[in-house]
């Protein structure tokens, strides 16, 4: 190997060389002028040491311009914008100098305005070593949590009272108008996951069976498609999920083994009449200490057509090369008529004897925006009440179960007609001696 003045020897020749043999004066000024420097010159290494009183160790920078540390971003106090540890406080995700996009720029107490770090009343300058712990600490919390994303086996409470069919804004990380394709966390509460049983709570693509929608603590919708050749011992529901990748919510997803399997006795596969199964948990999901986690109501009658509704799910986004969606999606699709569905999927390729049956319904029809393979059994949900600006009440009208191709312009989506099923599912519910109270707005 080369040292460095042996290196540069050899280069000088070259370049020598070459410019002899070009006679080119300037690439001969170039080379003296490049490497005839001085020992001086030469020893010189570029200065990266921090100076001025601001403390570099910090990661970023607040929107008042104070040092501070990326945290999670429920570890921000909104009011103060300095880190708390008690995770009670939730604030909107702001895109910033953070790695996660669910971390935030946090300031210290300790730090105020002009980037100086000064010591306040009763408080111990902070410095390099403690910002070292502290982010020790964030690493050991975060791992802590990772270990507690485990199976929750508490009892069903007594106390069902809590109200269908509501979104939790106070949980929402994105601006409430976000028209991005993603559901707020805590935006669709009831979005459940059918997952192939295995030793493991990683996430995978390859075990996600589709979606479900919860309508009581121990009981979930989903289509009969995706179960009817199952048995109840292969799948587990996941609730209060919504990245797959990370840990990092402030709350954590619920699993439940599923013990029973209930088939809509007028399923017809074939052409996906009645597709509507009820899934029935091992032990009940905990809803008293989990806000992201609630059932559906659901609708005895269908909207409008036009009627501008909502669709989910963690099934492949066909925009992005078919890859699964780590994010819950969401997909805002207008109520299609069964008339003008049955016209325009006779167009599609059904031919002209093709018929809407009255156990389905149509959603969507726009280009770019649809539901698709793997969002089998996640809900079509429509706004029927809202309180102010920020909270809307959802009622499911549907589970999506099929469609010509995806995200086609004038090919609306296939869903299983909720209202024309629900006296089923209240006989169901009144056997296994549920209430159903808890999907009755």
């Amino acid at each position: 190997m080369y040292s460095r003045p042996s290196l540069i020897a050899v280069l000088i020749i070259s370049y020598i060389s070459t410019s002899l043999a070009a006679n080119d004066e300037d690439t001969s000024k170039w080379i003296q002028q490049t490497f005839n420097k001085t020992k001086e010159e030469e020893d010189e290494v570029l200065d990266l040491s921090p100076t001025g009183d601001k403390l570099n160790d910090l990661d970023c920078l607040t929107d008042s311009g104070d040092v501070g540390t990326c945290v999670v971003y429920y570890l921000c106090d909104p009011d103060t914008h300095t880190i708390i540890s008690d995770g009670t406080t939730i604030i909107d995700m702001r895109q910033r100098q953070c790695l996660s996009y669910l971390d935030v720029c946090c300031g210290h107490k300790s730090v105020l305005s002009e980037n100086m770090l000064v010591t306040t009343p009763n408080q111990p300058t902070l410095n390099a070593h403690d910002i070292i712990n502290f982010k020790e600490e964030i690493k050991t919390t975060t791992a802590a949590s990772m270990d507690n994303k485990m199976e929750d086996t508490s009892p069903l409470k007594k106390d069902l009272s809590i109200q269908c069919g509501w979104d939790e804004p106070s949980l929402f990380v994105f601006p409430k108008n976000d028209a991005a394709i993603y559901a707020n966390y805590g935006e669709f509460p009831w979005a459940v996951a059918l997952i192939k049983k295995r030793h493991t709570t990683a996430w995978s693509p390859n075990d996600y069976l589709g979606g479900g929608t919860m309508i009581h603590p121990s009981v979930v919708l989903t289509v009969a498609h995706k179960v009817d050749k199952m048995t109840a011992n292969k799948i587990k529901i996941r609730a209060g999920e919504w990245d797959t990748q990370i840990v990092l919510e402030k709350y954590q997803y619920q699993e439940r083994n599923v013990k029973k399997i209930l088939i809509h006795p007028h399923f017809f596969k074939t052409s996906l009449y009645f597709d509507v199964a009820m899934l029935t948990m091992e032990s009940p999901f905990d809803l008293a200490a989990a806000p992201h986690i609630k059932p559906v109501c659901l609708g005895t009658s269908l909207p409008s057509p036009g009627t501008d509704c909502f669709s989910m799910g963690w099934g492949p986004d066909f925009n992005k090369e078919d890859k699964y969606a780590t994010i819950l999606k969401k997909i805002q699709v207008p109520l299609v008529g069964s008339e003008d569905c049955t016209e325009k999927l006779q167009q599609a390729r059904l031919g002209m004897h093709f018929r809407i049956h009255s156990s389905l319904t149509c959603a969507g029809g726009v280009k770019g925006i649809d539901t698709c393979q793997g969002d089998g059994g996640s809900a079509l949900v429509c706004p029927i009440e809202k309180k102010g600006n920020t909270t809307t009440r959802y009622a499911a009208y549907g589970l999506v179960a099929y469609g010509i191709d995806c995200g086609v312009a004038d090919r609306p989506g296939v869903y299983a007609n909720i209202p024309a099923a629900l006296d089923w599912i209240n006989q169901e519910m009144t056997k296994l001696d549920f209430t159903t109270a808890t999907y009755t707005a």
